[in-house]
């Protein structure tokens, strides 16, 4: 869930970037023609995509998997990784839909897609190394830490859901909390629970799949604002905001947290969350010695739900959602959240000293059960919605994107894997009666820690 920072640190002003630190570290970018007042071939392309990140350069590629002759045209109102496909911190989940740990306990169905997820994510990333091997996607190590009595009760019967669900992981006890960060004392010892999972440079990544998309023909199109998308005639039409108009057969939207920039036959199932991280300075090597192994992904079950990973030399770090905007532009930091995340930073490491030297925002979709909004939409179906990805987004849209693919095609969805997964994901709703079970068993198991401890 969003964590909030409620610190007494001193604001300050933000280090100043507008843009992520994989934007401004990465020397490569995206080679995309330069955009001509029509658009040649495409005044009336098969398929039309909206959005340049992973989303929909993962479904353009997917789309000509399926129909090799399609005209498809995707445009971008930035440039291609502006949004939160270059500025997350470019885990692949091996957990991406979190809703699916609670209720596959007692919906057979979800514990199949949990593992059916796992099982595609991991193929997804080795696709990714095969295929666009720019995106330096290699293989990493998950790992939840808890770090205090509740989280400590509830990562093993998370275990005890992906033993069900046969996915590999390994419940570690981690070390002692030396200093009280959760309302345990000094002393108490923290649960860690390890999954096997695949990371990636989020810009290098999005950047490489642009260059693979064209080199299977689609065409992308940078700085193109789409303003309104309409039910026409023949299919669709695109409002573009230099006024002018683009027919097309099937749109397909992907414009995830923007979607509110559109004009749209539908309304969106998902909320606009900002997200803000920081990058340190190079690491001394006293630093690196309270960080995890290199290849190690953290995920902090604290008040900030902080995460980071090691990166050249540096920690990437992040921990604070907000609902709100702050400032004109998405990438600034405000001076009270950048207080806020060097706060989380120190609880994080408490004797490593560690310091801001770059810290950059986003925003990300968020639906009520945390799993995308896929669908036709429109008179005629021939408007596709891609949205509502949420904080395990990098995994969803790639593995995913081969759903909304198939939706823009005559067939529809005909692969019985697909089919299923799909199915799950229409039939989620908030597991209220297993999650009060799953909360009422962590409780019981946190009490239970507590009475033994008491002297």
């Amino acid at each position: 869930m969003p964590a909030f920072w409620s610190g007494k640190k001193t604001p300050r002003a933000s280090p100043a970037t507008g843009r992520s630190y994989w934007q401004r570290h990465t020397q490569t970018k995206a080679r995309v023609p330069k955009n001509e007042e029509r658009t040649g071939s495409a005044d009336h392309p098969d398929v039309v995509l909206i959005g340049g990140g992973f989303a929909g350069l993962m479904t353009a590629i997917r789309l000509t998997e399926m129909e090799p002759a399609a005209d498809i045209l995707l445009l971008e109102a930035n440039f291609v990784g502006f949004g939160a496909s270059g500025r997350n911190a470019g885990l692949l989940s091996p957990l991406a839909a979190p809703v699916w740990l609670v209720s596959s306990n007692s919906n057979p169905e979800h514990a199949w897609a949990l593992k059916h997820l796992n099982q595609r994510t991991q193929a997804v990333a080795k696709w990714l190394a095969t295929n666009v091997p720019s995106s330096e996607a290699a293989a990493a190590i998950l790992r939840i830490e808890s770090t205090g009595r509740l989280t400590a009760a509830a990562l093993p019967k998370i275990a005890a859901t992906l033993d069900k669900s046969d996915i590999q992981h390994e419940v570690i006890a981690a070390t002692t909390v030396d200093q009280d960060l959760s309302g345990d004392r000094p002393g108490a010892r923290k649960v860690a629970l390890e999954v096997p999972s695949n990371w990636i440079n989020p810009y290098r990544c999005v950047v490489a799949l642009s260059q693979h998309a064209q080199s299977l023909g689609v065409r992308i199109k940078e700085n193109c604002v789409v303003t309104a998308v309409r039910d026409a005639s023949d299919g669709v039409e695109l409002v573009l905001a230099s006024g002018t108009t683009l027919r097309t057969k099937k749109a397909i939207v992907c414009t995830n947290a923007y979607s509110g920039s559109i004009d749209l036959p539908q309304s969106l199932r998902a909320k606009v969350v900002y997200n803000f991280m920081v990058s340190t300075p190079p690491l001394t090597s006293e630093q690196t010695a309270h960080l995890p192994a290199e290849n190690t992904f953290v995920v902090e079950l604290n008040r900030a739900n902080a995460y980071y990973r090691k990166y050249a030399g540096r920690l990437i770090f992040g921990g604070i959602d907000k609902f709100s905007k702050s400032g004109e532009d998405d990438f600034d930091v405000p001076p009270d959240v950048l207080a806020g995340l060097e706060g989380h930073l120190e609880d994080s490491f408490p004797k490593a000293s560690m310091k801001v030297s770059e810290a950059w925002g986003g925003r990300f979709h968020m639906t009520y059960t945390d799993l995308p909004q896929i669908e036709r939409t429109g008179a005629n179906g021939s408007i596709i919605l891609n949205v509502g990805y949420g904080g395990t987004g990098v995994a969803l849209t790639l593995v995913l994107s081969r759903i909304a693919a198939a939706l823009a095609t005559s067939r529809g969805i005909t692969d019985p894997d697909d089919q299923r997964l799909f199915a799950a994901i229409n039939s989620t709703r908030i597991p209220i009666l297993s999650g009060a079970r799953f909360g009422l068993g962590v409780a019981a198991s946190a009490l239970a820690s507590l009475l033994r401890r008491k002297p």
